[in-house]
């Protein structure tokens, strides 16, 4: 038989978002699905390019580079706090990928990417050269070519719209992040607010309870007054 395991995880959520930390869990799992899709319609374009025109253009190329480099960052994000969660695995991983400004790292990083790699794209989808048809290739290729280079004028097109896409959800992950450290500081700066007032009312019982340890102060004239004369003091007859 089989027992769930229950942790208390490093981790601070708002009273009125209980459930961030899911949300944020499903972000990037939505951002691992677009960066594969992605993936599936820009392979494509530089295929099509690479056969007609001997090789690929920059803005699939870099956005290749970005799916491969970033593909993991929100699978990791995603399993590993997951794993240390509800299977108890992992610690040192997991807490390290549920600390807010572990992610606000990784979230801004890929935001950054994923938003150049969209801004190339639809630079790429809406280049007329990049679209138009090549009458010398229509004439040595026929209608191959000229559904192939339609094809990949709206792959690329679709493709700008899923970078956009996962540059958003990147966004939106960063600000859950963001919400996250908020929170933390909050908390902290509470607790501190809270040990002081707890330590001020214990110094206040122990001066109700124990009055004759308080030190009062002493008038100045009263010590003046208590003070010994002086030795230096001659007494002159006449």
């Amino acid at each position: 038989m089989t027992r769930s395991v229950t942790l208390e995880l490093p981790v601070s959520v708002p009273e009125n978002m209980p459930h961030l930390t899911t949300v944020k869990l499903w972000l990037h799992l939505i951002q691992a699905v677009c960066i594969l899709l992605t993936v599936v319609m820009v392979a494509p374009i530089m295929a099509i390019e690479i056969h007609y025109y001997g090789g690929s253009q920059a803005a699939p190329n870099f956005t290749i580079f970005v799916s491969v480099f970033t593909f993991l960052i929100p699978v990791c994000m995603a399993y590993f706090p997951w794993a240390y969660a509800r299977k108890n695995k992992f610690k040192k991983i997991g807490k390290f990928f549920l600390k807010p400004r572990t992610n606000i790292i990784f979230d801004t990083f890929d935001a950054c990417l994923w938003c150049a790699a969209g801004i190339s794209l639809t630079v790429h989808a809406t280049k007329p050269t990049h679209c138009d048809l090549d009458s010398n290739m229509v004439k040595t290729y026929g209608d191959t070519y000229v559904s192939a280079w339609t094809s990949q004028c709206n792959l690329a097109k679709a493709a700008a719209g899923f970078a956009w896409a996962t540059c958003v959800l990147w966004l939106a992950s960063l600000t859950c992040s963001l919400i996250m450290l908020w929170t933390e500081k909050q908390l902290i700066r509470n607790n501190l607010k809270e040990q002081e007032n707890n330590r001020q009312t214990s110094l206040e019982m122990v001066e109700e309870s124990y009055p004759e340890h308080a030190v009062a102060p002493q008038d100045e004239e009263t010590a003046n007054t208590q003070a010994p004369p002086s030795h230096d003091t001659q007494h002159v007859q006449s």
